[in-house]
């Protein structure tokens, strides 16, 4: 019992470094690469039978044109419920600042949910937007700018192909939201969204408190290579604010 708690605690330290270095670097990632990296004390033959262990659990995939791996979905997902942590407290008072900055002039719902995407985008550095349903239903997106900066948008009939999508798909897109998403920010990657083009994507998304005849949503939009610790962070304290300051109020 000890030795399998010994080794599934070794797959998970690995696993938090890979999806680390994949989230900054994008690149696959090769036992050697990850040793000099962190200064691990591990022989890259040690490491090398780590990481084909988590490929078996499906949690990496092996790069052929390398000798690196790559975080899957299924690995990102269990990095998200049970390895990442949450950024220290102390941004809180900066991000608050900037979101205090852009609120001056609001005055209808769809001006603070279309404030709020811009903010959320500045943010994080995805792209950031907001949705209101009710008898018409609205979308606001920010950020086009910072997803072209992102390898896996790069081509630009990939870009085209999402906001086609989101476009076309808005009753289902709101049928999404509707249906999945409560007061807790959640995190959907690739294939959980299952909307056409937004399936190469993340989520991370929230409800907001809105009227009795209308509901408010807002969230990030990126590649399945994104920061979530920073966007979901972010995204609360965006969230909380807006919350207290504005809904209900407007």
């Amino acid at each position: 019992m000890v030795r399998f708690l010994d080794r599934k605690k070794r797959q998970d330290q690995i696993l938090d470094l890979i999806i680390q270095v994949y989230i900054e670097d994008g690149k696959p990632i090769s036992s050697e690469g990850l040793k000099e990296r962190f200064g691990l004390s591990s022989s890259s033959a040690t490491l090398r039978n780590i990481m084909s262990e988590l490929e078996q659990l499906g949690y990496l995939s092996h790069v052929h044109t390398s000798s690196g791996r790559i975080p899957t979905q299924e690995g990102f997902r269990y990095y998200i419920n049970f390895l990442m942590k949450q950024p220290q407290v102390s941004s809180q008072e900066h991000v608050s600042a900037l979101i205090d900055k852009g609120m001056g002039y609001i005055k209808e719902v769809d001006d603070l949910l279309e404030e709020a995407s811009r903010l959320i985008s500045n943010l994080t550095h995805y792209a950031g937007f907001s949705f209101l349903s009710d008898e018409r239903s609205r979308l606001f997106f920010w950020g086009t700018h910072f997803m072209l900066q992102e390898p896996e948008f790069e081509d630009i009939s990939v870009l085209r192909s999402i906001f086609n999508t989101l476009e076309e798909e808005m009753s289902a897109f709101r049928d999404f939201l509707e249906n999945n998403l409560t007061k807790e920010v959640k995190v959907f990657i690739g294939d959980e969204i299952g909307l056409g083009q937004i399936r190469g994507c993340s989520l991370v998304l929230s409800s907001l408190e809105a009227e009795k005849n209308r509901r408010a949503f807002l969230g990030i939009l990126g590649p399945i290579r994104m920061n979530y610790s920073l966007a979901i962070s972010r995204l609360k304290i965006l969230k909380d604010y807006l919350e207290e300051e504005f809904l209900g109020h407007l």
